[in-house]
Parts: C-alpha cells; sequence; structure tokens
C-alpha cells in the first residue's frame, strides 16, 4: 500500500517520510555544510575566494518538490547520494592537487636554499681570492720597490767599482812611472860610479 501524497498546503501534512531516510532539505543542508568543511582546505589553490562561493548553486541544482510516491523520493535521494559522492571525489581530487603542489612548493624551497648555499660557498671563494689577489698585488709592489732599491744599489756600485777600477789604473801607471825614474836613477849612479872609478884610477 502506498503512502498518501503530501498536502500541497506548506503548514499541513497527511503523512510523513518514512523515518529511516532523511528528507531532500536534510540532506541538502548536509552536503552543504560538508562542502564548507572540506572545500576550504583547499583555499590556498582557488583563484577566487572561498567566502563569495554559493555553495546551494555550486553543490546541486534546486530540488524540485518531492512527489507523491516514495519511488520519487528514494531517486531523489539516490540522485543526491551520487551527487554527494561526485563531490566527495573532487575534494579528494583537490586534496591530491593540494598534495602535489605542496609537494613541489618543498622541493622549490629545497632548490631554493641549496641554491642559497651553492651561492654562499662561491660568495665565499671569490672573498678569498679577491684577497689572495690583494696580497699577492701587496707583495708585487713591495717587490718593486726592493727592485728599485737593489737597482740603485747596484747602479752606485759599478760607479764605485768604475772609479775604484780608474783610480787602480792610476796607480798602476804612477808605480810603473815610478819604477822607471827609479830605474833612471840607479842608471845614472852606476854611471857615475864609473866615471869616478875611472878617475881614481888615473
Amino acid at each position: 500500500m502506498r503512502a498518501p501524497p503530501p498536502s500541497a498546503s506548506p503548514h499541513a501534512s497527511s503523512s510523513s517520510p518514512c523515518p529511516c531516510v532523511p528528507s531532500t532539505k536534510a540532506l541538502s543542508l548536509m552536503l552543504t555544510t560538508l562542502l564548507q568543511l572540506t572545500i576550504p582546505r583547499a583555499h590556498s589553490f582557488y583563484p577566487f575566494p572561498l567566502s563569495n562561493m554559493d555553495f546551494h548553486s555550486m553543490a546541486f541544482k534546486p530540488i524540485q518538490p518531492p512527489i507523491s510516491h516514495y519511488g520519487g523520493e528514494k531517486e531523489q535521494m539516490l540522485n543526491l547520494n551520487q551527487r554527494l559522492e561526485t563531490y566527495l571525489n573532487r575534494v579528494k581530487l583537490l586534496d591530491e592537487e593540494n598534495a602535489k603542489l605542496a609537494k613541489e612548493i618543498q622541493t622549490l624551497r629545497r632548490n631554493h636554499h641549496g641554491n642559497k648555499e651553492r651561492r654562499k660557498f662561491f660568495d665565499e671563494e671569490l672573498r678569498n681570492a679577491r684577497e689572495e689577489v690583494e696580497i699577492v698585488w701587496k707583495e708585487r709592489v713591495y717587490a718593486e720597490v726592493d727592485v728599485a732599491k737593489l737597482s740603485e744599489e747596484l747602479q752606485n756600485l759599478d760607479l764605485q767599482l768604475q772609479r775604484e777600477t780608474e783610480a787602480h789604473i792610476e796607480a798602476n801607471a804612477k808605480v810603473n812611472q815610478s819604477r822607471k825614474e827609479l830605474e833612471e836613477e840607479r842608471r845614472a849612479q852606476m854611471w857615475l860610479r864609473e866615471k869616478v872609478n875611472q878617475l881614481n884610477m888615473k
């Protein structure tokens, strides 16, 4: 025996739905509440604010008034269950996309951290290289100063050696001249002695 159809009046009803099955209004409220609890988990990946979403229009189309037999009510319940399953699958997909994007973000952060470490290492190497170049440059400047001093000292030594050589040559010349004069004087003395001896013999 079929249940009598509900009255068209909003204030009176000759029969109530089956107590084991929730009404379409209750199921609609449950679906909307579930969507409000689950969809915001993917809030950061939505291109529009969730505060402007109409969960009633998004979750399902307006439900037609229940038909006058239990079979129609059951069909509507199945339809709502299918829609609920569809949106649950959509939420699951959003969760998977959320996890995938979170993993990609972690990978990018690790890569960024690695790039920062490599840049820090290269900056340290560059700073050390610059310090070494500065040290070598200072040593080169000091070496050039030392070379200039040594070159000046060498020139002074060359000049001094040249003067000493000239003095030595001049001294040798004087010695030779003195030897010649001494030899001539010795010869002159010998000649005078011979003359004296000759005079004594006469």
